[in-house]
């Protein structure tokens, strides 16, 4: 799973990004920037508390976690055919 992925399913589940920076510590600009695909990269601190909040809201609605992957890890397993 990657951030954009990740976002997507927070939103799905009824958060908007304005909530999601909230909650994250950061902008709504920064999360938009991920949502897009604008940028792949995050810091820890951002990384952390993204996985952190889908791990939680996951729980919340009986799903199980999939753990952040960073892009490149993502388009290195795709390319593996994993």
């Amino acid at each position: 799973m990657n951030w954009q992925t990740l976002i997507s399913d927070l939103a799905n589940w009824g958060l908007t990004q304005v909530e999601i920076a909230k909650r994250c510590g950061c902008r709504q600009s920064r999360i938009s920037e991920l949502a897009n695909g604008k940028s792949t990269s995050v810091g820890f601190e951002l990384g952390a508390a993204l996985s952190t909040l889908h791990k939680s809201e996951s729980r919340k609605r009986g799903r199980r976690a999939v753990q952040a992957e960073p892009a490149s890890v993502t388009a290195q397993a795709a390319e593996q055919g994993g």
